[in-house]
This record gives structure tokens, C-alpha cells and sequence, in this order.
């Protein structure tokens, strides 16, 4: 409410631009220090996670075994080195296009996180009718106006997706079709590869199950 939406860029944080806007000796610096530890922090559980997301996905063949392998020390360095690469590109972007380099990261971050809500909404509707239909038990917890909320939000959703087109942010459609075509083309040819694996040793732990 303090700076104007207009002079919001990508230079500086909104939070220095107000302290700067309030002449505040030195706060200022203080606050961008406070962002960059931030920033820091974040990025590092992200780079925490996403290895241990890699070295699972490996481990239950869902991602190349290499990924799953661990040193000495129990450390998976593959998956971490697979993880870390994100960072080098980003620097690379931010190095070769920095004027747009702000851009072109929210856009392709914002992907995910749109496009998984957007999946959320859409699972949680064929889920329901699903479940009713199969005669499932009635669920504790409903959601209040099913499924017309659930169909508003996806559709809301969506057409945010679409809009980023007519934006600064179109690197998002850009980089997340063909994104999408790629994982689906390594889906299907995992699950062909890997379909008897998994038949295999459901009944194997379902073997092991004793029922009385």
C-alpha cells in the first residue's frame, strides 16, 4: 500500500523500496540482508527436498536407478548433483538474460504449482463421483458446494494458465506444454517397461500378508 504498483519492478524488493521510500538510514540494507538470508534459506530446504524426492522416486523405480545410488557416508550425491543443477541454471538464465531472467524463473516455478492445484481440483472430482458411485462410505468431511466449487476453481485455474500468455509471464505456457508432453512421453514408456515389476511385487507383499 506503500509504493505504487507501478514502480514494483524486479531491480529491488518491495520491502527495500518502502524502507527506502521511508528514509530510514540504513534500514534499507538491513532488510535486504533480511530477504537474502530468506531466500538463502529457502533455497536450500528446496535443494534438501527435491534430492530426497529424487533419491525416493529412484529407489521405488519411478526415476533412473542412478539417481538411488549412495557414497560412503549414506549421502545419495547423485540425486543431490541432479538437484544442485537447477541452481547453475538458474544462474546461467540470470546471466545471459537478466532483464528478464525474474520472469522467465516465476514463470516456470509458477507452472508447477498452478498446474498441481489445477490437478488437485480435477482429481478430487472424479474422485468423488468415483466413490459415490462405487458405494463407498459417506465421508466425514464434504466439501461445501460439491461439485460446483470444485469445477469453479479448476475453471478459474485454467483460465489463469491461459492468461499468462498475454503476459510477461508467457515463458509459463511455454515452457510447461512441452514440459507436460515430455512427461507424459517418459510416463508411458516407464509404465511399459515397468508394469510387470510393479504386478509382481504387489503379489509379493501381498504374499506375505497373513489374513485370518
Amino acid at each position: 500500500m506503500i509504493a505504487p504498483w507501478k514502480s514494483a519492478g524486479v531491480d529491488k524488493s518491495p520491502f527495500v523500496k518502502v524502507m527506502e521510500i521511508l528514509n530510514i538510514a540504513g534500514a534499507s540494507g538491513i532488510v535486504n540482508f533480511i530477504v537474502l538470508t530468506a531466500a538463502l534459506s529457502a533455497m536450500n530446504s528446496q535443494l534438501y527436498a527435491s534430492t530426497r524426492m529424487m533419491f525416493t522416486l529412484s529407489r521405488s523405480k519411478y526415476a533412473p536407478a542412478f539417481f538411488g545410488k549412495v557414497n560412503k557416508k549414506k549421502v545419495p550425491v547423485r540425486a543431490l548433483a541432479i538437484s544442485t543443477l537447477g541452481i547453475f541454471v538458474a544462474a546461467a538464465v540470470t546471466a545471459m538474460v537478466p532483464e528478464s531472467s525474474y520472469a522467465v524463473m516465476m514463470g516456470v516455478s509458477m507452472f508447477g504449482a498452478i498446474f498441481t492445484w489445477l490437478m488437485v481440483f480435477v482429481s478430487h472430482l472424479f474422485f468423488r463421483r468415483k466413490w459415490e458411485k462405487s458405494g463407498g462410505r459417506k465421508l466425514p468431511v464434504r466439501m461445501i458446494g460439491f461439485p460446483y466449487l470444485t469445477i469453479l476453481g479448476a475453471l478459474l485455474l485454467l483460465s489463469l494458465i491461459i492468461s499468462t500468455w498475454f503476459t510477461n509471464f508467457k515463458i509459463l505456457l511455454q515452457f510447461g506444454i512441452p514440459w507436460l508432453v515430455i512427461l507424459s512421453i517418459a510416463y508411458f514408456i516407464w509404465k511399459k517397461k515397468n508394469a510387470v515389476y510393479h504386478v509382481s511385487n504387489d503379489e509379493s507383499i501381498f504374499s506375505e500378508v497373513k489374513i485370518d
